[in-house]
């Protein structure tokens, strides 16, 4: 019998994790200082699980990256990795809560780039990652399609957009209280400038947005990907816009949210 796509048995391990009560304990947990290739550095857990994979030494990786701190959405990682016997990486975006640096506003590709070049690199790592995440963190996933890195294997995404524009302006309407109360919450010190920066991209075809726009760069998807959204989500009127073959988002009507599977081979772990 053939074997299903590896982001199948993500898609299973991501319904067990959901009947899960808080985030499961490590083996071991890791933390690092991790520099990216500017030399800003980005604050990283590993954690190993308490029952790896077939008992093997060297194992694939579960990464998430995210605005919102280790304790978290980040923990979406360690309860998929801890069902699988996976490595989870969970990390915060450059600017955000440990890391530093400035927030990029999904404009860093080559942290994550940086990050799964570390992992492949490590004892533990068979050389295989997937990445999570959701709804800030899921975009992250996406972006990642822009810069693939050759270990990438697969990516489970919920409640996320790859149409930064219509996300921010829906129908040219600036999202002011979602936008300013998000920032607010998630960078309040850095706020003003982002807010001030965002606002200076009014127009749709302004290159500032070609780094959040999944259809410039979603032919270069060579690995299983899950999609995940809800019809009364706040990224709705995009979601059905990640996988092919697309569905542009227009002013006044809403894309059907859908869960959807690129047709892609499955990876080997």
């Amino acid at each position: 019998m053939a074997r299903p796509p590896a982001c199948l048995g993500l898609a299973s391990a991501l319904l067990a994790a959901c009947s899960v009560a808080g985030a499961p304990s490590p083996a071991l947990r890791l933390e690092y200082m991790l520099p990216m290739r500017d030399g800003v550095r980005l604050h990283t857990l590993v954690d190993m699980p308490v029952a790896p994979a077939g008992g093997a030494t060297r194992l694939p990786a579960i990464l998430e990256r995210s605005p919102y701190g280790a304790d978290f959405e980040e923990v979406l990682a360690t309860l998929l990795a801890e069902v699988v016997g996976y490595v989870a990486v969970r990390q915060d975006f450059r600017g955000t809560k440990q890391s530093e640096g400035n927030f990029t506003c999904w404009h860093d590709a080559n942290d994550a780039y940086d990050t799964l070049e570390w992992i492949t690199q490590q004892a533990w790592s068979n050389g295989s990652v997937f990445v999570t995440g959701g709804s800030a963190d899921g975009i992250d996933a996406y972006v990642q399609a822009a810069n693939p890195h050759p270990a990438l294997r697969g990516t489970v995404t919920i409640f996320a957009t790859m149409s930064g524009y219509d996300t921010f302006y829906p129908g040219g309407a600036y999202r002011n209280a979602l936008i300013e109360g998000w920032l607010q919450q998630t960078i309040p010190t850095q706020k003003q400038a982002m807010d001030t920066l965002v606002r200076a991209q009014e127009q749709p075809d302004q290159p500032w947005w070609d780094a959040v726009n999944g259809t410039l760069f979603f032919d270069k998807i060579a690995w299983p990907s899950l999609h995940w959204a809800g019809h009364y989500d706040i990224f709705a009127r995009c979601a059905a816009s990640v996988a092919p073959p697309f569905s542009p988002c227009v002013p006044d009507a809403f894309c059907q949210p859908k869960l959807a599977l690129t047709p892609h081979a499955s990876p080997q772990h």
